[in-house]
């Protein structure tokens, strides 16, 4: 894909460099990005490559007057030899989403308050100003740089009305709200000093259950530490979550599972063991369980994302 922008300044090289494209699920594509510069001031041009020729979003980070610099998404584009102009997307795409996301708040009968509506017209009219001065780069710039501060004022409040209201049916039950904060145990017993601290602040802790803690021998599993951990919350009334169960990278997994590695059954069957020999140990007594964290890495074993 290509895109001009102009002024060329605008167009940075760690913008560049931030930028990446995602299909219709959201999902980034691994993104090669690069910036053509002509010697005489016309509008630079970013590149975006990568593997799939599927229509996709660009997202790049952008200065939004009044917002300073937020990442912002294009809508679903095609690939093509002319080039699209930046600004201009990014303004279709802001606005896109501000519509999007007002039907759906309206849909569960959210009070939008009148500013909403007129920001999101006016943002609709600077669009279409620009939709229509393409030919003309500065006004067309000017015209979608309107278009996307507009949309995005419109959604800050919008985003507070939503806010407000959601929390005013949360409260109509009466009392205060049941607020969690919470700390990581890590894998070590907390001294006097610090147990007084973290129960003076929190009122809820995680038992980090490291796969590579609890069985660093194959079939051998330790318990003591999160024994005591658990144990300790339930004295004192914390709130008690536990995990992440499975962790997908080289500072969770044991070592020896290496051994596996290639071997996707086995892999299957040793987590499935652990997890097993954990929540059939601490059902009943941890209150939240985290089943899995960073399962998309692909740092460990040679998996694929798949």
């Amino acid at each position: 894909m290509r895109f001009t922008v102009d002024p060329p300044e605008r167009l940075t090289d760690q913008r560049a460099i931030l930028a990446y494209v995602t299909g219709l699920d959201r999902i980034p594509w691994p993104t090669r990005t690069r910036i053509e510069r002509t010697p005489d001031g016309e509008p630079a041009t970013l590149l975006l490559e990568r593997l799939s020729d599927d229509s996709g979003s660009v997202n790049i980070p952008w200065p939004v007057e009044g917002f300073g610099e937020l990442m912002l998404c294009t809508g679903i584009l095609r690939e093509r030899a002319e080039p699209y102009r930046l600004p201009l997307e990014l303004a279709r795409g802001t606005v896109n989403l501000l519509r999007n996301q007002l039907a759906e708040w309206q849909a569960i009968r959210l009070s939008v308050p009148p500013e909403v509506h007129e920001k999101t017209a006016e943002a609709i009219d600077r669009l279409a100003w620009a939709a229509v001065r393409q030919d003309e780069a500065q006004q067309c710039t000017g015209w979608a740089d309107e278009a996307i501060a507009l949309a995005v004022e419109a959604g800050r409040v919008l985003a507070g009305a939503y806010v407000d209201q959601s929390m005013a049916v949360r409260r109509r039950g009466g009392g205060r709200l049941p607020v969690l904060l919470g700390s990581d145990l890590g894998g070590a017993l907390l001294d006097e000093h610090t147990s007084t601290m973290v129960l003076r602040g929190f009122n809820a802790a995680n038992v980090p259950l490291q796969w590579r803690d609890l069985e660093a021998s194959e079939g051998t599993r330790q318990f003591a530490v999160p024994d005591r951990q658990i144990h300790w919350c339930k004295t004192h009334g914390m709130r008690c979550f536990a995990g992440p169960l499975l962790r997908l990278d080289a500072g969770a997994l044991p070592d020896w599972l290496t051994l596996w590695e290639g071997d996707f059954e086995n892999v299957v069957a040793c987590a499935s063991e652990f997890i097993e020999a954990v929540v059939t140990r601490y059902r009943g007594k941890v209150d939240v369980w985290q089943c899995a964290g960073r399962v998309n890495t692909g740092e460990a074993l040679d998996l694929s994302e798949h």
